[in-house]
């Protein structure tokens, strides 16, 4: 479910996302904890990529952000889990998931202005 933005499981399961890997190359966000009320928790995440980099720390705040971005393979998925500190259930939850794609070649963008502006004037004429 989405409550005031955040999105969340309904039950403590982790949320993963699927890319598109020859495009995602960097993923990160507001990665944290709630509770079943959608109150913040402060809970152990564990955050693992499709290539199995992962991070696990301890979040108790909902604008933590944390970041991957890869200079090799593209990302294929990210995983979200959270576990509690004080054994009530706690739910994966994220808020603001950014992305980053990889850039084309500077003469592919140069190609793609170019057929714009020849675009653009034959419709005219």
């Amino acid at each position: 479910p989405i409550y005031g933005g955040i999105m969340s499981t309904n039950a403590p399961e982790p949320i993963t996302f699927t890319f598109d890997p020859s495009v995602v190359r960097g993923v990160g966000g507001n990665l944290f904890a709630t509770f079943v009320d959608f109150t913040v928790a402060s809970a152990l995440v564990d955050i693992t990529l499709g290539d199995r980099t992962a991070y696990e720390g301890e979040i108790s705040s909902a604008s933590a952000f944390t970041g991957f971005w890869s200079t090799g393979a593209g990302i294929a998925s990210i995983t979200i889990d959270s576990f509690s500190l004080d054994g009530r259930d706690v739910y994966p939850s994220v808020d603001r998931l950014l992305f980053g794609a990889t850039i084309p070649a500077p003469g592919a963008v140069a190609l793609l202005g170019a057929v714009g502006l020849i675009g653009g004037w034959r419709r005219r004429a």
